[in-house]
């Protein structure tokens, strides 16, 4: 299903750019599209594996209870545990995803609000060596029915963004036209989350962990919901009747 939507992204945008630019775009409908079909089969991989899920969540949820305390200065911080926690990668439901969002904005814009499951990766460390490259960044690299996905608030920065990975040899690069300021005026707001509104004092501490001026959340919230599914079902079908007009 992944495989044919993503044939159809690259398809309907796979035309020339603007001046001067070597990546492809996608537009904010076409990317919901996607985001609700990832979001429908995270649902039924929930309903199978609901009983695994909830042993995974007990363990996510006491170790970040454990970094959280560590930020606070409740406890001492153990290195080698930290070391380990991060090298497990992704989340589950992140590296499922036929996608990967990346928001190149300021931290502070990031935290401030951001897309449901998109990964911090701020434009200046997209003009650094490859060594600087996170590790989603390079799974996703040229992989066959995956695309890479980048953002900011107006497009202006992330096209040079995008123009960077695509130097890279990175040829599954898309721009998400109108950016976060053009989503948030025509998609619900519900699509989006905050790192600093709503959230208590741990998901808070969570959210500030940074590296090289990232930053990586990784908690249930930042993942589509019960409730999101359910309006992008009424979003897929208002798209639907708009393209009937």
């Amino acid at each position: 299903m992944f495989k044919r939507m993503i044939d159809d992204i690259k398809k309907n945008q796979d035309y020339p750019g603007k001046h001067r630019e070597f990546f492809r775009r996608i537009e904010c409908a076409d990317f919901f599209k996607l985001a609700i079909a990832c979001g429908k089969q995270i649902l039924r991989q929930d309903d199978e594996g609901i009983s695994r899920q909830d042993a995974e969540f007990k363990v996510q949820k006491s170790v970040e209870k454990k970094r959280a305390n560590v930020l606070l200065g409740i406890g001492e911080r153990d290195l080698s545990d930290e070391s380990s926690v991060s090298s497990q990668g992704i989340p589950r439901k992140v590296v499922n995803l036929p996608y990967l969002l990346l928001d190149v904005r300021t931290k502070e814009e990031f935290l401030e609000c951001h897309f449901k499951t998109a990964r911090h990766y701020p434009s200046g460390m997209m003009s650094r060596t490859n060594a600087c490259e996170i590790r989603e960044l390079k799974q996703y690299r040229n992989v066959e029915d995956k695309i890479i996905i980048l953002y900011d608030n107006d497009e202006y920065t992330a096209a040079k963004a995008a123009n960077l990975l695509v130097q890279k040899n990175y040829n599954n690069v898309f721009l998400l036209c109108g950016g976060l300021k053009y989503a948030s005026g025509n998609f619900p707001a519900d699509l989006m989350a905050s790192a600093t509104i709503g959230r208590n004092t741990e998901n808070l501490a969570l959210a500030v962990l940074a590296s090289a001026g990232a930053v990586f959340i990784d908690n249930p919230t930042e993942y589509f919901t019960v409730e999101d599914i359910l309006l992008f079902l009424i979003i897929d079908f208002i798209l639907l009747f708009k393209s009937l007009l």
